[in-house]
């Protein structure tokens, strides 16, 4: 499975994600980064067919998808899986954010694998937890 982060979040964080998950290569997930594999600043319309074809699953901070009717639309039509990661008020610390996404890490990874497609999820700064969206 390939896991993709969006532009908002630390390339330093795939990185290191992409190395811990090395460390259990029997577990097949894959880190990358939408920036890297698609190009900075590729537009959602772009990448997300691209991502919906490897079956992968996308992590971002980018909220407004589900916000946007056509861009919501294209996700379901492409049966994509997002977690959406909602920032605290006043922004995330460089550290709060990789203490949030290891401490859900296996959640992430076992709920989106499982999930039947399309599959939402949210990670709410002020809850710490990963919840099914309806």
């Amino acid at each position: 499975m390939k896991i993709y982060f969006d532009e908002n979040f630390s390339p330093r964080l795939v990185e290191g994600l992409r190395a811990f998950q090395k460390g259990v290569p029997k577990e097949g997930i894959e880190v990358h980064s939408i920036a890297k594999t698609f190009g900075k600043g590729t537009p959602d319309e772009e990448w997300i067919p691209k991502v919906a074809q490897q079956h992968a699953v996308v992590v971002t901070q980018d909220i407004n998808i589900h916000r946007r009717r056509h861009q919501w639309e294209l996700c379901q039509h492409n049966k994509i899986a997002i977690v959406f990661v909602q920032p605290p008020k006043k922004g995330w610390s460089y550290w709060a954010i990789i203490q949030l996404i290891v401490k859900l890490w296996k959640d992430i990874t076992t709920q989106t694998f499982k999930a039947k497609r399309p599959f939402a999820a949210e990670i709410k700064a002020t809850t710490g937890r990963l919840r099914a969206l309806s």
